[in-house]
């Protein structure tokens, strides 16, 4: 991490402090309660947030930089980066949308790994990060894009920041009417007369991927097939597939929340496609 500032000046007597210095003070050292910036002298306070962020510099809140001052620059730059986010929907190819399934599959393997060291909020930061899709992606004056999945809304994408947000069973209702990266442990699967529902769990918590009806009409004999192998895998073996897809979240006519995933390219189990998780663990040759 760059600091915005990496030393603060004594406003008694303009002495230059750097910030190693400055973190070996008592808190209730006088100098800690004169620090200013070296340029222009706004005031500053140091702060200590967490042990995953060390100390920093900050603008006492009340105290304005000068016009002329950079450190006042490079906050109005700053700001202005992630100022708006735009109002016209980016189509996730299902390319793109399968890459960010097996993406998300990844960090839920890596999180469980490391579940014993951090707090659920901790999780839940690290699950929800802004990724960016496409290669050499840039942002455009700032501007971040909504992502969508649905291919009668927005545009293709194309090296757009796109922002889509992450969750699990635990806090999937935080999100209704958004499209965002889902996943949990599949428990079992229930074959309907227009689509099928995924039952996902994590943490005693459940929520139900429902297949879009119109993707599973048009979906091939050899793919509901292979859903069906799937079910009686899951209906003898205690395995629990790791499940990840890019998701509508919509309120069902129960009053609760589904998952609604519109094509096949953006399920993944174990971050494998259907297909080749089923060959990998020897259900079909």
């Amino acid at each position: 991490m760059v600091l915005k500032y990496s030393a603060a000046i004594d406003l008694r007597n303009d002495n230059l402090i750097p910030i190693e210095e400055l973190i070996t003070l008592d808190n209730n050292d006088e100098i800690l309660k004169n620090l200013g910036c070296p340029i222009c002298k706004c005031r500053l306070v140091l702060k200590h947030l967490s042990s995953s962020r060390g100390a920093y510099l900050s603008t006492k809140p009340g105290c304005n930089h000068s016009d002329t001052c950079n450190k006042r620059v490079e906050v109005k730059l700053r700001k202005e980066r992630f100022k708006a986010i735009a109002h016209d929907d980016i189509y996730l190819t299902p390319k793109a949308q399968h890459a960010r399934a097996v993406n998300f599959a990844r960090r839920i393997m890596n999180s469980e790994k490391r579940k014993n060291r951090y707090s659920k909020k901790g999780l839940s930061k690290k699950l929800s990060k802004t990724k960016r899709i496409g290669e050499k992606t840039k942002t455009v004056k700032g501007v971040v894009y909504r992502a969508s999945i649905n291919p009668n809304i927005g545009r293709k994408i194309n090296n757009e920041h796109v922002r889509l947000s992450a969750a699990t069973p635990i806090n999937v209702e935080r999100f209704i009417n958004r499209t965002i990266e889902f996943g949990g442990f599949l428990e079992k699967l229930i074959f309907g007369k227009e689509s099928v529902i995924m039952v996902v769990s994590l943490n005693r918590s459940k929520t139900s991927i429902v297949m879009d009806p119109a993707f599973f009409r048009q979906s091939s004999k050899e793919y509901k097939d292979s859903l069906m192998v799937l079910k009686k895998f899951l209906d003898t073996s205690r395995m629990h597939p790791l499940i990840t897809a890019i998701v509508d979240v919509v309120p069902s006519i129960t009053g609760k929340v589904e998952c609604l995933v519109r094509i096949d390219s953006a399920l993944c189990f174990d971050g494998l496609s259907l297909g080749i998780y089923l060959y990998k663990n020897n259900m079909i040759k």
